[in-house]
């Protein structure tokens, strides 16, 4: 230990008299090329710690911004976007109308087809349109005119059938933890079923229909007051503009009026679907029932003179390529009515 502090005296003794001998100018050049060099040292970290900090604020910008897209195309409010992408029903034709502008008229009865990275075909016709790359915010809409139904084959592989003076709104495929579409008027699903990826259906009359995979039926015209929900297989819930919900069993249908959710009902699914065959199904329904689905199907309006005549009972099948005069001679030949046209309403009356 005596020797070790020996050493370091002796050591110490010799630094001082080596820096009597070093001339003062050069003192203070080695000390300022020692300053240099550590703040030089320190320059670089402080850089390196920028450099980093503004790496780890880019990275996170950037999980922002895609948050804030992704989150976006997720939190979209297709009642509001449909507003703002109205389909004028000046067109006879059924009309496909792409996000970029392009409109692609389609022939009745055709099918829609989108595969699962977005790109449309109609029948036959192979790439109609190609999304953009990464486009997840592309949005298309469908407007089927009175008389004429076509086929919506979704991203998701789910089958819609579209019926007449029906708009459907759809993303050209589906991103976010739901799959959502708008429809203003009539359509029959076979949703793909995904457990945890719930299909929701909005509507313009305030309900909600959502399902993991099922069949049912909703029919839902902006004018009309009254909307109604079949289910043909599997579990549907109904949620109203008050949040009010039910859960639907196969054959159960649900009206929804502007007061809300009403009272549940036994049916045969099958005849509510039967429009998707191209004909009315009908068991025993009255003639005032019937008569506001030709309304509905054809756009026209049909007036019974007299009350006793609504409600007599209907069986049969009505063939929807007919057309309403046909469908009306064809029903005069199985009760006692008679009917006349003016422009483009008619008025039905007992036969005399």
């Amino acid at each position: 230990m005596k020797d070790k502090k020996d050493f370091i005296s002796r050591f110490l003794k010799y630094i001082k008299e080596k820096e009597k001998r070093i001339p003062y100018p050069e003192k203070l050049e080695n000390w300022f090329a020692v300053e240099k060099e550590a703040k030089s040292k320190i320059r670089r970290r402080m850089l390196n710690r920028v450099y980093l900090a503004v790496t780890v604020s880019a990275a996170l910008l950037a999980g922002v911004v895609f948050y804030l897209r992704h989150d976006s195309v997720k939190k979209v409010d297709l009642k509001d976007l449909a507003a703002t992408m109205a389909v004028e029903a000046a067109s006879d034709q059924i009309m496909l109308h792409i996000s970029s502008g392009k409109s692609i008229a389609i022939k009745d009865s055709s099918t829609v087809n989108y595969s699962e990275a977005g790109n449309v075909a109609v029948d036959d016709q192979i790439n109609v349109e190609s999304p953009e790359q990464d486009d997840n915010t592309e949005y298309h809409k469908i407007f089927v005119p009175q008389g004429k139904r076509t086929i919506l084959i979704l991203a998701d592989n789910s089958k819609i059938w579209v019926n007449s003076r029906t708009k459907v709104i759809y993303p050209h495929r589906f991103t976010g933890k739901t799959r959502e579409i708008y429809v203003d008027g009539e359509i029959y699903c076979e949703i793909s079923h995904h457990e945890k990826w719930p299909f929701i259906v909005k509507t313009p009359n305030n309900f909600e229909v959502e399902v993991l995979g099922t069949s049912f039926n909703i029919c839902t015209y902006g004018e009309q007051a009254v909307s109604s929900v079949v289910l043909a297989e599997g579990r549907v819930s109904v949620t109203d503009k008050n949040h009010k919900k039910t859960w639907l069993l196969p054959n159960q249908l649900i009206n929804i009026d502007s007061e809300g959710l009403g009272a549940k009902r036994i049916v045969d699914a099958s005849d509510y679907i039967s429009w998707t065959k191209g004909f009315l199904n009908i068991h025993s329904e009255t003639l005032e029932s019937v008569i506001q689905r030709l309304e509905m199907y054809f756009n026209i309006k049909i007036n019974i003179e007299s009350q006793s005549l609504k409600t007599v009972k209907i069986s049969g099948k009505m063939v929807l390529m007919d057309s309403p005069d046909e469908i009306l001679s064809g029903l005069s030949n199985l009760i006692p009515i008679s009917y006349t046209k003016n422009n483009n309403a008619y008025v039905i009356e007992a036969k005399r």
